[in-house]
């Protein structure tokens, strides 16, 4: 078994309801292996090919690890390893979890991925909005006018 050559590692309490959309949107990026994403953004493809996904789970109390853990993913592949993993450890906030996952990771390549992506549904909801219009600029009050001369 190959170790994997970088290791991307997600905290995560209590994400129960949006770690399986974030997820999917991950390995979808993930198995586009592209030079390019959508909106010209890079491409999976310069990543390394052997990766791990890291989800540490801390402490959730809604299910958030056995929805990780039953995940296709989460299954040997053909190297003998999962490409995504599940931690499991006792509530101790972000910074425990970060940490956790960075002793626990087995590649030289080591990151974090804050806040869950920040939440999916914002990154789709923005992508849809167009941008806020400039407000109109206040009119220039006359050369003559005690607003002009004023000292």
């Amino acid at each position: 078994m190959d170790s994997p050559t970088l290791t991307l590692v997600l905290p995560a309490y209590n994400e129960a309801e949006r770690i399986g959309p974030a997820l999917d949107e991950l390995f979808g990026y993930l198995r586009r292996r592209g030079e390019a994403a959508r909106d010209g953004a890079p491409g999976s493809g310069r990543l390394p090919e052997r990766l791990e996904i890291l989800v540490v789970d801390d402490g959730s109390t809604d299910g958030t690890a056995d929805l990780v853990g039953a995940r296709p993913e989460a299954t040997v592949d053909g190297d003998g390893a999962p490409l995504l993993r599940v931690l499991t450890v006792p509530h101790g906030g972000k910074g425990a979890a970060v940490r956790a996952g960075m002793l626990a990771a087995t590649s030289l390549g080591i990151f974090f991925i804050p806040a869950l992506f920040v939440a999916v549904e914002r990154l789709r909801s923005r992508s849809s909005e167009k941008a806020p219009e400039a407000p109109p600029e206040a009119p220039s009050p006359p050369p003559d006018s005690d607003v002009a001369h004023a000292e």
